[in-house]
């Protein structure tokens, strides 16, 4: 039987690969491709280079200081010691406080939102400091958004974790962390939100802090991106590999021994081995793009993030390079006038 519509299209839908580590589904991409060449021979293509499909990479944002307020003088600290609020500036303007990370800094912000108003409150008599307070907090509130995006652009932990590994995601976990992200990614959204509502005063600052935290354990994204790079390296390079090819073609008179070893290659090795995984990046993918669009809108992570995890950039590379290798496989089928064996369509080994 010829290839089915349905695997067809499960296979481009399923956009994703597995992994990208020598032990992963590199390994597989590799073992596939060893045992084409072997039948194919030495009359396959050369060794081509991607240089005609180059997959984009982006540079990590430019780091930037933090737009700076108006400054609280000692005299007038002193003034705020019955208030929360003079405890906060006093830690920000310390020697840590100058020299804290970015998520540090910008949870100051927040913080300065919400404890200013009750201490304001409290200063009657005091108009000269509680003008300066109220102004200071205004222009906070007004900056709030920029200064989310200045900390999702200076953070380390955030950068190290769009940093894009070496490393996919590990065949046997699958999207083991998935779930994880996800929440971690929910609680910054939901603040990004509250800001841009002008609610920061229901932030839960604690659920914040323990959402940074979390991330700097969690390199989930980058192995994501890194499979899809390491997958769409193989496909593009196997297809130039595999097209033209003129075993890849059946003659009148032709002995089909070879092209039906190299049908049960591809039964075996991509649809058994390799098309299992192409679920869990398009799993990925779904349940992690509005999140990912939503969180970084309007940031200089924004071009990296739309290639990665919307359905226009390398998800869309992938459909294609996976629709064009099953196209390569059909026209050998029918010229040779071949079958697959059946119910193999992606029946995973053992």
């Amino acid at each position: 039987m010829y290839l089915p519509i349905v695997l067809i299209l499960g296979l481009v839908l399923c956009i994703g690969l597995q992994g990208c580590s020598p032990t992963g589904a590199d390994a597989l991409w590799e073992d596939y491709e060893k045992r084409l060449v072997r039948v194919l021979g030495d009359g396959s293509s050369s060794e081509t280079t991607l240089a005609a499909t180059p997959i984009p990479r982006f540079p990590q944002p430019q780091k930037r200081d933090l737009q700076q307020g108006g400054s609280i003088g000692l005299l007038e600290l002193g003034r705020l010691g019955h208030c929360r609020l003079g405890s906060l500036i006093a830690n920000h303007n310390s020697s840590l406080g100058k020299v804290a990370e970015p998520a540090t800094r910008f949870l100051y912000q927040l913080e300065f939102i919400q404890a200013a108003p009750a201490c304001l409150d409290t200063l009657q008599g005091e108009e000269e400091l509680s003008s300066t307070l109220s102004k200071e907090l205004e222009r906070k509130k007004a900056a709030a958004i920029d200064s989310f995006i200045w900390f999702l652009e200076n953070d380390d932990d955030i950068r190290q974790g769009l940093f894009v590994k070496r490393m996919g995601l590990a065949p046997k976990s699958g999207n083991a962390g998935l779930s994880d992200t996800q929440q971690q990614l929910r609680t910054l959204l939901a603040l990004r939100q509250a800001i841009e509502t002008n609610d920061v005063e229901r932030i839960d600052v604690t659920a914040f802090k323990h959402a940074i935290q979390s991330l700097s354990n969690n390199d989930f994204l980058a192995r994501y991106m890194a499979g899809m790079d390491a997958h769409l390296r193989a496909l593009n390079k196997l297809n130039q590999r595999l097209d033209g090819h003129s075993m890849m073609r059946c003659t009148p008179g032709h002995n089909h021994a070879s092209q039906e070893i190299l049908l049960n290659i591809l039964t075996k090795y991509f649809i058994g081995n390799i098309q299992p995984y192409l679920g869990v990046y398009s799993e990925s993918q779904f349940e992690l793009s509005a999140l990912m669009s939503a969180l970084f809108e309007g940031s200089a992570w924004q071009a990296q993030v739309e290639y990665y995890f919307s359905d226009a950039g390398i998800a869309a590379e992938i459909k294609a390079a996976v629709r064009e290798h099953i196209l390569i496989w059909q026209r050998l089928q029918q010229s040779c006038r071949l079958e697959i064996k059946p119910g193999t369509a992606g029946r995973r080994p053992g």
